[in-house]
């Protein structure tokens, strides 16, 4: 008898499958649907579609790939064209705008250097290229020259006014000297001879300076007296002092002008090298004449101070000629040291005038 296919039995014979032949199916049954559909459609509508490409999105056929098929397609195509524009609209904006901030700082920068280099112009710097205006490039060359030279000119000129603010030089001088004071009255004339470097800065104006010297000086001074005892008897004294001393004359000078007449005053200090003396006495009496020679019996002082005064004329920038007249106050003799009876209890102060020739570096 036939087995017909009624429910009871197909739901036994489904039941009887194994578990493997149901998976095998089942996998079959999905793979055939998960199959990729690729629809006919028409070039042109694809085109159309596709922003007016035909080739596909993958590059590998001529027949194009539509972005979309189905309703709907146009306004999606539609909205996604409006925003890749607007997108593209910002990116075009946002680089102008930078580009434009960049040029804009660039100028700004360029302003504020140029600004910046007139700013830093001195008179000085007039002839360099860079602080003139509407001067040829082919003049560039010549006029960097001409700054380098003024330039030299001036930084030249400086150092001659400076070592010419400073004057140095040498002096040489000499004259005569007097003494004055208690029992001076039988010294005589004597000489002076000076010789040794000065030099003098200008203080506030270039008209005032202070000048100092360091001299060598040697001085003589002579003395001679002739006593009556009676009418058989006399003494002829002569007496004569050679010193050699270091003379520090610091003065305060004025002078209108660079060349012309000067005037000056200031003190004097003289440091004692060495001092020698000679007494010399002949004795006239009835019984005849006898004569007496005696070595440094007129001791000096080793400091002398006094002030002096010069007046000169400065006829070129390194030669002058003036005259100076100085007076110590303190006294030339050593008190206490002195051995001859006609000098003792002097107090001599000297007086010198002198001639002096200076030549200037």
């Amino acid at each position: 008898m036939p087995v017909l296919f009624t429910a009871p039995f197909c739901y036994n014979y489904i039941m009887s499958l194994s578990k493997s032949t149901f998976l095998a199916f089942a996998l079959a049954f999905t793979f055939g649907f998960a199959q990729e559909y690729e629809p006919d459609v028409d070039s042109a509508w694809v085109a159309k579609q596709n922003g007016g490409r035909t080739e596909l999105s993958n590059g590998e056929s001529n027949e194009p790939a539509p972005a979309c098929i189905g309703d709907g397609c146009d306004l999606s195509t539609s909205a996604d064209q409006s925003t890749a524009e607007n997108t593209t609209n910002v990116i075009q904006d946002t680089s102008n705008a930078v580009q434009d901030s960049t040029i804009q700082a660039a100028t700004d920068s360029a302003k504020v250097a140029v600004a910046s280099d007139e700013e830093d112009c001195t008179p000085a710097d007039s002839l360099l290229p860079e602080c003139q205006e509407g001067v040829d490039e082919e003049d560039n060359d010549d006029t960097y020259e001409r700054y380098i030279s003024e330039n030299a000119e001036i930084s030249r000129a400086r150092k001659e006014g400076f070592s010419r603010s400073i004057k140095i030089g040498f002096r040489a001088a000499g004259g005569m000297n007097l003494l004055f004071g208690d029992k001076s009255d039988n010294w005589g004339p004597g000489f002076d001879v000076a010789a040794g470097i000065f030099a003098k800065l200008p203080v506030f104006t270039r008209a005032l300076t202070v000048g100092a010297e360091v001299d060598f000086n040697y001085r003589r001074y002579n003395f001679e007296t002739e006593i009556q005892y009676g009418e058989d008897y006399s003494s002829e004294d002569k007496a004569q002092i050679d010193m050699m001393l270091f003379e520090i004359p610091i003065t305060f000078q004025y002078a209108p002008e660079s060349e012309g007449l000067f005037f000056a005053i200031g003190f004097d200090l003289g440091l004692k090298l060495s001092s020698t003396s000679e007494y010399k006495q002949t004795v006239h009496s009835a019984k005849g004449t006898e004569k007496d020679k005696r070595k440094n019996t007129l001791p000096t002082a080793g400091v002398e101070l006094g002030a002096l005064v010069d007046l000169g004329y400065v006829f070129t920038n390194w030669f002058a000629i003036d005259i100076r007249v100085s007076r110590d106050f303190s006294n030339l003799l050593n008190q206490g040291a002195i051995a001859e009876t006609e000098i003792m209890k002097s107090n001599l102060q000297s007086f010198h005038t002198s001639f002096g020739i200076s030549f200037m570096l």
